[in-house]
């Protein structure tokens, strides 16, 4: 086993794909907190437990599933885990890699550059069919975004997918 002793001997992709998930379980714990205050209030104004226990339950689901988007590669494909489901992408057959405006459930679907959106983007993959599919589970800051979408076009065949049309 390899030890990282530095920040700098750690591989750019690696780097980039270890980040893929930490917005959503930031979220899920603010919301957690939320909720259980929200609980908490209820149980206090209302003599209810459930009331408590059923707002604390949501958030420990929420925060249970934002531990599961991830997105890792081998030599010849990438992988990305969404909430409920995984796909995977050959490189051979995917046009290029996009960063996009975040579009999905943390902002109701707005998908803006504007404020409202808090810089959040998320990665979209073009295949060479020409068909697009965004991965709103790819939510993170967009210095992340922008890292992992260039690691990611390098590694897609004749130069991060310079010459390659659709078909």
């Amino acid at each position: 086993m390899d030890i990282v002793l530095r920040s700098e001997d750690v591989d750019p992709t690696s780097h980039a794909l270890g980040k893929v998930g930490l917005l959503p379980r930031l979220l899920s714990s603010i919301f957690l907190v939320l909720f259980s205050l929200a609980g908490l209030v209820g149980w206090v104004a209302s003599g209810v437990i459930a009331a408590f226990i059923t707002s604390f339950a949501l958030g420990v689901v929420l925060v249970g599933f934002s531990f599961r988007p991830k997105i890792w590669t081998d030599d010849e494909a990438v992988f990305v885990r969404s909430y409920f489901g995984t796909r995977r992408f050959a490189f051979i057959d995917v046009l290029t890699f996009h960063d996009v405006p975040y579009s999905g459930l943390w902002n109701r679907g707005a998908g803006t550059e504007s404020w409202l959106n808090f810089g959040m983007r998320m990665i979209i993959v073009i295949r060479l069919r020409g068909s697009t599919i965004p991965f709103p589970a790819t939510l993170s800051s967009r210095r992340t975004c922008t890292a992992l979408v260039a690691a990611l076009n390098a590694r897609l065949p004749n130069e991060g997918g310079a010459d390659r049309t659709h078909e």
